[in-house]
C-alpha cells in the first residue's frame, strides 16, 4: 500500500531493538498448527547471486549467517542481492505434511531446500512465477514432509524486485486454508469496493463533468493497480498485462504517491488558496514522474530506493495541503483529511506489527486494506459534499444576481419619481424668490428647502453616474485636462462654504510652472473626483482649521495631495472607505449628513483614468495635537498633442 513498506523499514530501524529474537530451533508440536519463523531466522547476502546450496552449506559452517535479531531489520529494502535465509526446524507432531512460505507475494525467486544432517531431502521452487499455483493463494507456500524427530536444516533463497521484507511461516492444512481464505475474502472486498468507487465516480464525470471526480479516477485506478500487482493476483489470475507480474511489480509503485499529490491539489484547490504550495507539490510530482520513467530503464532498478521518499512526500503534502484548506474554511476537507487519517493510521498499525511490538496477526498484515478502503469511501463522500457546496453556492450566486437586478431596477424607479418632485420644488423656489415682499425668515426657510432639493437632487445624481458606470453605460474620452482649471472650478465652488464654515481654502502647485496636464475626463475630474473630496475635508473640519491641494510632477505622473486638519477617520472607517456596499456614512462637524457614494466613486474614476488613490488619517482624540487626512492622488501626465483612445 501507499508508504506502507517505506515506513516500515524507517520505523523498523528505529525500534528494531525493542524485541529481540531468538535463534533457537522451531519445535512443531501436536497442539499447535501455525508458526511464525522470524524469530528463528538467520541471514545470509549473496550480492552477485552466484552461490548454490552446497556453496551456502559451507559458509553456513563457516558461521557467515547472521541472526536476524542482530541485524535489527525485518526488510532489505530494494536489493539486487540474492538474499538466503536459514532456520533449523524439530518436527515433534503426529503430522508429517507442513506447508511452508511467506504471506509476501511479492518474490519472484522463492527457492526452499531442507538438510537432514549432510543429506538434503528436498528441493522446491515456490516463487510467485513457478505454476501451477497452490489452489488456495496467491502466496509463495509449498508442501513438504517433515520427518519427525529430526533435526532439519531449512534454507531459503529469496529475491524480489519490491522491498525484500522477511514473513515467513509454517502451517498445517486446515490452517492453511482458513489463511487463504481469509486473506482472499479481505482482498476480494477491497478490489470489489475500489472498483465499485471507480465505476461509480467514472460515471458521475461523465454527467457532471466535474474534474475532480476524474481525478478521482485516476487516484483509485492507481491504488487498484498498485494493489493487484504487488498483491500478487495479476499472476495469479493468469492476465497477461504489461507490468502485471511481480517481476515488473516495481515499475507500477511509483503511481500511488503521483495520483494521490495530483488528487490533493485538485480537490483541495491548492491554486487558489495556496499557489506555492501547489507549485512545489507539481514540481515533486514532476519529479516522481521522471524516477518512474527511469526505473523502466535497464539501470533504473538501482533508484527504487527513491521511491519511499515520495511515498512519505504525499502523505506529507496531503496533511498540510488538508490543514491549509481547513484554516481557509474549506469543510469538505475536514472529512478530506479524516479519510487519510484513517489510512496513515492503518498503516502505523502493520508498521508495528512490522517491527515486532505488537503480534503480526492477519488482521494487522491487511489493516493498510482496510484503511485504505475506507479512506475511498470518505474520499467519494467528500466529493459528494463538495458537489453540494457548488450547487448551493451556484444557487446563492443566483439569488444574489435576482436581488441586485430588483435593487437596481427600484432604485432606478426611485430615482426617476423622485426627479419630478424635486423640479416642482426647485421651480416653486424660484417663483417665491422673485417676491420682493418676502420676509427675512420667510427667505431664510425657502433657502432651507433649496438646499434640501439640491443635497436631494446632487444624491440622485451620483447614483446615476455610479449605476451607469457599473453597467457600462457611462463612456468619456480621456483627453489632457489642466490641473489648475480643476483647482479654479474648486475654489469657486467651495470657497463661499469653506468661509461660511470658518476653514481656509488654499491651493498652489509646488513646482515653479503653473500648470500640469493630466489625462482624464475634465467633467469626472472636478465633479466627481475633487468636489467629493474637498467636499468631504470641509464636512469634517471644524472652525479654525484648513483644507489645502498641493499639486506636484514625479517622473510621468501629477501628484495631488488634499491634506485637512479635520476629525480625521477611525480604522474600521478607513478599512471600508472605498467599499459601495458598507455603510460608513457620518455627519460632518456641523451635523452635515452624506450619501456614502462618493468615496467608491471616486476610486472607481480614478481607475479609469489609470490613476490611483491612497488615504493616511489621524483620527481626533481628547487632547491630541495632530490629526486630521492626508489624500495622495497620482495621475497619468499628458500633453495637449497627444491622441488617446475612449474608454
Amino acid at each position: 500500500m501507499l508508504s506502507g513498506r517505506s515506513i516500515g523499514i524507517i520505523v523498523w530501524l528505529l525500534l528494531g531493538w525493542m524485541k529481540p529474537l531468538s535463534a533457537n530451533t522451531l519445535v512443531l508440536s501436536p497442539a499447535q498448527g501455525r508458526y511464525d519463523l522470524v524469530p528463528f531466522v538467520s541471514a545470509f547476502e549473496d550480492k552477485e547471486g552466484r552461490f548454490s546450496v552446497e556453496d551456502i552449506r559451507n559458509i553456513d559452517q563457516a558461521g557467515s549467517f547472521i541472526p536476524v535479531s542482530d541485524l535489527h531489520k525485518s526488510s532489505f529494502g530494494f536489493t539486487r542481492s540474492t538474499i538466503w535465509f536459514k532456520v533449523s526446524i524439530r518436527n515433534e507432531s503426529e503430522r508429517l505434511q507442513w506447508i511452508l512460505g511467506s504471506l509476501r507475494p511479492d518474490f519472484y525467486l522463492f527457492e526452499v531446500f531442507i538438510w537432514q544432517g549432510d543429506s538434503q531431502i528436498a528441493a522446491k521452487n515456490i516463487g510467485t512465477l513457478h505454476h501451477p499455483r497452490d489452489p488456495y493463494t496467491r502466496m509463495p507456500f509449498g508442501r513438504f514432509e517433515l520427518p519427525r524427530d529430526q533435526d532439519l536444516t531449512v534454507y531459503f533463497r529469496i529475491r524480489s524486485d519490491l522491498q525484500l521484507a522477511i514473513n515467513f511461516i509454517v502451517l498445517d492444512d486446515q490452517h492453511h486454508l482458513d489463511q487463504a481464505t481469509l486473506e482472499n475474502s479481505i482482498f476480494y472486498a477491497y478490489y470489489g469496493c475500489l472498483f465499485a468507487l471507480l465505476v461509480y465516480n467514472l460515471c458521475l464525470f461523465i454527467f457532471i463533468r466535474y474534474k475532480d471526480y476524474l481525478m478521482y479516477v485516476f487516484f483509485s485506478s492507481a491504488m487498484l493497480l498498485n494493489a493487484i500487482v504487488q498483491g500478487g493476483y495479476a499472476e495469479m489470475w493468469g492476465f497477461p498485462w504489461p507490468l502485471a507480474s511481480t517481476r515488473d511489480a516495481h515499475l507500477v509503485i511509483c503511481l500511488p504517491a503521483i495520483a494521490a499529490m495530483l488528487y490533493t491539489r485538485s480537490f483541495l484547490n491548492l491554486a487558489r488558496i495556496a499557489p506555492k504550495l501547489d507549485k512545489l507539490i507539481l514540481s515533486v510530482v514532476c519529479l516522481a514522474v521522471g524516477l518512474a520513467l527511469l526505473l523502466m530503464t535497464p539501470w533504473g532498478f538501482s533508484f527504487s530506493r527513491y521511491v519511499s521518499l515520495f511515498d512519505l512526500f504525499s502523505l506529507f503534502f496531503v496533511f498540510l495541503g488538508a490543514v491549509t484548506a481547513i484554516r481557509h474554511g474549506d469543510r469538505t476537507a475536514v472529512v478530506f483529511l479524516i479519510g487519510w487519517g484513517s489510512l496513515a493510521s492503518s498503516v502505523a498499525v502493520w508498521v508495528l506489527g512490522n517491527v515486532g511490538v505488537i503480534s503480526k496477526t492477519t488482521w494487522v498484515a491487511v489493516s493498510p486494506l482496510m484503511g485504505n478502503m475506507l479512506e475511498m469511501v470518505l474520499m467519494s463522500i467528500a466529493l459528494a459534499l463538495r458537489i453540494k457546496e457548488i450547487q448551493q453556492s451556484r444557487i446563492e450566486a443566483e439569488m444574489k444576481a435576482r436581488e441586485r437586478d430588483n435593487l437596481q431596477h427600484l432604485l432606478r424607479m426611485v430615482c426617476h419619481d423622485i426627479s419630478n418632485p424635486i423640479s416642482i420644488i426647485k421651480t416653486v423656489f424660484f417663483l417665491a424668490s422673485r417676491r420682493s415682499q418676502l420676509k427675512p425668515d420667510e427667505l431664510k426657510q425657502w433657502e432651507r428647502v433649496k438646499r434640501a432639493s439640491d443635497s436631494i437632487e446632487g444624491i440622485i445624481n451620483q447614483v446615476r453616474r455610479y449605476e451607469a458606470f457599473r453597467s457600462g453605460k457611462l463612456a468619456f474620452e480621456l483627453k489632457p485636462c489642466s490641473l489648475r482649471k480643476v483647482f479654479e472650478d474648486i475654489d469657486f465652488f467651495f470657497q463661499t462654504k469653506a468661509i461660511e464654515k470658518g476653514v481656509k481654502l488654499s491651493w498652489r502647485f509646488i513646482e515653479e510652472s503653473n500648470d500640469i496636464l493630466v489625462l482624464a475626463d475634465s467633467t469626472s475630474l472636478t465633479h466627481e473626483i475633487f468636489n467629493n473630496l474637498v467636499s468631504n475635508a470641509i464636512k469634517f473640519t471644524s472652525e479654525g482649521g484648513s483644507v489645502t491641494l498641493d499639486a506636484e510632477r514625479i517622473d510621468n505622473f501629477a501628484v495631488i495631495t488634499i491634506r485637512d486638519t479635520g476629525i480625521g477617520m477611525p480604522r474600521d472607517i478607513l478599512n471600508l472607505l472605498f467599499d459601495p456596499k458598507a455603510n460608513i456614512s457620518r455627519r460632518g462637524t456641523n451635523n452635515e449628513s452624506g450619501t456614502g457614494f462618493g468615496m467608491p466613486l471616486v476610486k472607481t474614476f480614478l481607475e479609469m483614468f489609470g490613476g490611483s488613490i491612497h488615504i493616511d488619517s489621524v483620527e481626533q482624540q481628547t487632547g491630541s495635537v495632530q490629526h486630521g487626512t492626508t489624500i495622495e492622488i497620482r495621475l497619468r501626465i499628458a500633453t495637449s498633442d497627444v491622441a488617446l483612445p475612449k474608454t
